[in-house]
């Protein structure tokens, strides 16, 4: 046997050893690993037009925005993989809820062509059912108009 499937717990550490050995048991090898069950989390990168999602800059918890224009891509990590196609998002902007759009994980934003200056937070909330205990959430502020 050189295959193991299990069910790891919701949280936590879970360690697994195999033994090996030879038929009569003269010769016995042992290996442990320990795997750890990561917290669901998010991460949002900028998406631009020509190049597509920014992966190798996260955007963090503040970000900005010195264009008229922002695509903001929202990537799931450490959700099961059964759920990731089922997951349930819920995006709002400055405690107001926005319609999911049509790419769940894809928000288009646009600023007025006024040049005024603030800030808007930028939330979404993710919750697998299949599972009620993997849900995470993720906050934004988007600084414009500071050109």
């Amino acid at each position: 046997k050189n295959l193991l499937s299990f069910y790891m717990p919701e949280a936590g550490v879970e360690t697994v050893a195999v033994t090996v050995s030879t038929p009569d048991n003269n010769t016995k090898a042992v290996k442990h690993i320990t795997i750890k069950v990561n917290k669901p989390k998010i991460l949002f990168y900028e998406v631009e037009p020509l190049e597509g999602p920014q992966y190798q800059k996260e955007l963090g918890s503040a970000f900005d925005l010195l264009k008229s224009e922002l695509s903001l891509a929202a990537e799931p990590y450490f959700f099961s993989r059964r759920g990731l196609a089922k997951l349930s998002y819920a995006w709002s902007m400055n405690d107001k809820k926005i319609e999911t759009p049509q790419k769940p994980n894809l928000l288009n934003l646009t600023i007025s062509e006024k040049k005024t200056k603030g800030a808007s937070l930028v939330k979404l909330s993710l919750e697998n059912p299949l599972n009620i205990l993997e849900r995470a959430e993720k906050s934004l502020q988007i600084n414009f108009g500071s050109e």
